[in-house]
C-alpha cells in the first residue's frame, strides 16, 4: 500500500482551496480500484484542472487517513485519532469493513469518555454534556425510540 498526502492542516496560510485541498491518493492491497463515472458528483474545477472528470473523487478528511492505515496494516487505531476510517475506499470483505468500523467507534467512545468528564466541568453550573443523535441516526441503535 502506498500513499501521498501533504501535510497542510489549514491553519496556516490562506483559507482558498487551491491552498487547502490536498490530492489523497491511495494503491494496494485492500484498496479500492478507480471507478469510471459517467456524470461528475463535484461541481468545481478541480476534477477538470487535473483531467479527473471522468474518475470517481472520493473526498476525506486528513484526520481519517490514521484509521484508514491502522486497519489496512492490522494495528490498532491510534489513541488519540478522531478519524473515522473511509470504508468506501475499501476493497476488502464486509466482514473486514464491520468489524473496522466498530473498532473505530470503539476508539473514538474512548476517548470521548475520558475528555467528557473535563469538558464538562467547565460548563456553566447546572448545565449538562448530553450527545443527542438525530433520528434518522438514532433509529437504528438498540433501545431507540425514534
Amino acid at each position: 500500500m502506498d500513499m501521498l498526502i501533504d501535510h497542510h492542516q489549514g491553519s496556516h496560510g490562506a483559507g482558498h482551496p487551491l491552498e487547502t485541498c490536498t490530492p489523497f491518493i491511495a494503491w494496494g492491497a485492500g484498496i479500492r480500484l478507480p471507478q469510471k463515472v459517467s456524470a461528475p458528483k463535484f461541481d468545481d474545477s478541480y476534477l477538470q484542472e487535473w483531467k479527473l472528470e471522468n474518475w470517481k473523487r472520493q473526498d476525506i478528511n486528513k484526520a481519517d487517513v490514521a484509521p484508514l492505515v491502522a486497519a489496512l496494516i492490522g494495528v490498532p487505531f491510534p489513541l488519540n485519532s478522531v478519524g473515522i476510517i473511509p470504508v468506501d475506499i475499501l476493497d476488502t470483505p464486509d466482514l473486514f469493513k464491520a468489524e473496522s468500523m466498530f473498532a473505530n467507534a470503539v476508539q473514538i467512545l474512548e476517548q470521548f469518555k475520558e475528555v467528557q468528564p473535563r469538558v464538562a466541568c467547565l460548563l456553566p453550573l447546572g448545565w449538562e454534556l448530553t450527545v443527542t443523535l438525530p433520528c434518522s441516526e438514532a433509529q437504528h441503535l438498540p433501545g431507540s425510540r425514534c
